[in-house]
């Protein structure tokens, strides 16, 4: 027989979270000030300054989804980039909150997370509502959540549809998102607890 070492498994805080920012034309429209689009940045500035999570991403869409950051612990670096995010930055209009929530998991389980929140900031859901409510129920079912922050003013049914199958949280640009991190942070809270467990159980077995 024939020994070798092997090395602990790699161990993380299962709490990922990606930012995704609608850029369609619709998301220009001043009916909030000074415009639903510049203000889904400054929310989502907010809470970059309140959520406790692992790694965070953050990814816009109007057709077709484009990650800007990838998932990172350098949340100052997601915030910094926030600035650029404009309709210019997209080669082409349309509005597909589905390919958004597909590309989002995919994100997430690539980095090797099994579970995490995507938080949406759009006005509206945009084309293929059908799409858009199976692919957050396909998030959900995989263990990723999907929560809407509705950038408008107007009532809308369908967002809530969407937050209902991600069984996440649908919440307005005005109100406070003590609901949306006290989720995510609590995530964060347990998933730090078996972290933990995980390391004295290494510790119990690998003694230095």
């Amino acid at each position: 027989p024939t020994w070798q070492k092997t090395k602990n498994p790699a161990l993380k805080v299962n709490n990922p979270v990606i930012l995704a920012l609608n850029v369609s034309s619709d998301m220009w429209a001043k009916d909030v000030t000074p415009s639903r689009g510049e203000r889904s940045k400054l929310v989502a500035h907010d809470l970059l300054e309140t959520l406790k999570t692992s790694e965070i991403g953050l990814l816009v869409y109007s057709r077709e989804p484009f990650v800007i950051t990838p998932l990172t612990e350098d949340v100052t670096m997601v915030d910094n980039l926030l600035p650029i995010v404009s309709p210019q930055i997209m080669p082409e209009n349309g509005d597909r909150l589905d390919r958004a929530i597909n590309l989002a998991v995919e994100r997430m389980r690539q980095a090797g997370y099994h579970g995490g929140n995507i938080v949406v900031l759009t006005s509206d859901v945009g084309e293929r509502f059908d799409a858009a409510l199976d692919a957050a129920l396909d998030a959900s079912q995989h263990g990723f959540a999907v929560n809407v922050i509705k950038m408008s003013e107007m009532p809308n049914d369908k967002l809530q549809m969407i937050a209902d199958k991600g069984q996440g949280v649908l919440l307005n640009y005005k109100e406070n998102m003590n609901m949306l991190t006290q989720k995510i942070n609590d995530t964060y809270a347990k998933e730090m607890m078996v972290w933990i467990d995980k390391i004295e159980i290494l510790g119990s077995i690998n003694p230095t």
